[in-house]
């Protein structure tokens, strides 16, 4: 506002004056709404929430609870949420060295992880296909 000013402006200023107002507003706003009650969920509180959570999973099915758009937290709950993104991600396919030539480790890989051996391969174990699936432990250097 002072830059304007000095620069000779005089009607920038008038259209900038709203915009302190409103941000002192929002930062209240915010401050009353969401920063006092984040600090007062108390223990006591929380147990009440679980309990009646506890009831209306006792009392509904999980089928009737979507149909009457009412979730409860166990129901929308995933367990990979709290993981790395990465460790959640399907496995991918190695793509060949050259592109349009096919070459052997690749096609090794690819078979391997067809299997489901993908941490195996970086192990240094291999899976012998005649047995029941039992991990021989191949020579000290890792399988690539």
């Amino acid at each position: 506002m002072g830059y304007s000013l000095i620069r000779g402006g005089y009607y920038q200023p008038l259209a900038i004056v709203p915009l302190i107002y409103f941000s002192l507003w929002t930062m209240t706003y915010f401050h009353e709404n969401y920063a006092e009650p984040s600090d007062r969920l108390t223990l006591e509180h929380a147990m009440e929430l679980d309990k009646k959570v506890e009831i209306v999973e006792q009392a509904t099915t999980r089928q009737k609870r979507k149909e009457m758009n009412c979730p409860i937290p166990k129901d929308t709950f995933s367990k990979d949420h709290y993981k790395q993104p990465v460790l959640t991600e399907k496995h991918g396919y190695p793509l060949f060295y050259r592109m349009g030539k096919e070459d052997e480790l690749t096609l090794k890989a690819r078979d391997r992880l067809g299997v489901g051996a993908r941490s195996d391969l970086w192990m240094g174990y291999e899976i012998n296909q005649g047995s029941s699936g039992d991990l021989s432990e191949k020579d000290e250097k890792m399988i690539v």
